[in-house]
């Protein structure tokens, strides 16, 4: 999707392209729930905490969209790939216990991988 290759990018202008083509897509109500789950995982990538928090808790109330255990492992990857151990956790706890999602392997992995760039390895040990 064009949001995977924004992710991937890196840039500053294919994050603003990204963010036009998001707001085109909620004007035409083209937005469904994998449309809402990458532009999640681009936000994370890009470190915008407080935007994928929002997501989030826009989709508890509204219930547009609901994560599942294939964004939970992928925002859990994306905090990783930025060293951020902390984050990954709070997205952990966030998405399995306020929205239900049982992990699956591959979240699993991404959770220890979290923890061992972040320089945890005892930690990452028990999950």
């Amino acid at each position: 999707s064009a949001f995977r290759l924004c992710a991937v990018a890196g840039e500053p202008s294919a994050l603003k392209w990204a963010d036009e083509l998001w707001q085109h897509l909620g004007e035409s109500g083209l937005r469904d729930a994998i449309t809402y789950m990458t532009f999640a995982q681009l936000l994370e990538v890009y470190r915008l905490h407080e935007r994928v928090d929002r997501m989030l808790d826009e989709a508890a109330v509204t219930k547009t969209w609901s994560p599942n255990e294939v964004l939970l492992g992928a925002l859990v990857n994306a905090a990783a790939d930025n060293f951020d151990g902390k984050r990954s956790e709070t997205l952990w706890e966030r998405i399995t216990e306020d929205f239900g999602v049982t992990p699956n392997s591959i979240s699993y992995g991404c959770r220890a991988k979290a923890q061992m760039l972040a320089g945890r390895p005892l930690v990452a040990d028990r999950v």
